[in-house]
């Protein structure tokens, strides 16, 4: 013998429940949807990303490459040629031994 005030309040909780239940399952939704969202715009960050870095490398690379090409064309020129030091170092080497000899007088 239950009355009919406790039934339509079991009822009323029964269909609170229920609504609360949808709200719940469409708030789920959402949530994956923006989830879903972020995960492909961080995936088109990460990929432009990887593009950038392929750029700048492949930029890198082509200018080590220019730099080392252009050094290597000029190796043969620079290895034919005396450096300053060396076309001097004869007319040096005779300046510091006069000098030695002027200093300390000949010491043959």
């Amino acid at each position: 013998m239950t009355d009919a005030p406790s039934i339509s309040a079991i009822n009323k909780v029964l269909h609170e429940e229920l609504e609360s239940r949808a709200r719940i399952e469409v708030c789920r939704h959402e949530a994956e949807k923006i989830i879903e969202n972020g995960r492909h715009h961080a995936r088109r960050i990460s990929n432009r990303a990887d593009d950038w870095i392929g750029v700048v490398q492949a930029r890198t690379d082509l200018g080590v490459a220019m730099r080392l090409a252009e050094v290597k064309r000029k190796i043969p020129a620079l290895s034919g040629e005396p450096t300053p030091i060396e076309q001097t170092a004869p007319r040096l080497l005779a300046a510091i031994e006069e000098l030695t000899n002027d200093l300390v007088g000949d010491v043959e």
